[in-house]
């Protein structure tokens, strides 16, 4: 079976989907994905890396440097990423 026929029949319903999580969100994750099948790692370890991106992104959010909210803004697109 091909990646991209792969990549499709995973997706849900484009009604029920956003425009960002069908653009942007849901083919990185789905790469993510494909990184980690072959190996020991669970779905759940990827819910909490993205519990753990989430958290870190709080906290760039609120340095008051805006470098700091590049990071964030990175850890945030990571967050989402790893939870699709």
């Amino acid at each position: 079976m091909g990646f991209f026929k792969e990549y499709k029949e995973s997706l849900k319903l484009s009604e029920v989907e956003e425009i960002l999580d069908i653009l942007i969100f849901r083919p990185v994750g789905y790469l993510i994905m494909k990184i980690f099948y072959h190996t020991r790692v669970t779905p759940n370890f990827l819910t909490f890396i993205s519990l753990l991106l989430g958290i870190a992104t709080g906290y760039f959010f609120i340095q008051t440097e805006q470098m700091f909210l590049y990071f964030g803004a990175i850890a945030l697109f990571l967050s989402n990423s790893f939870d699709s």
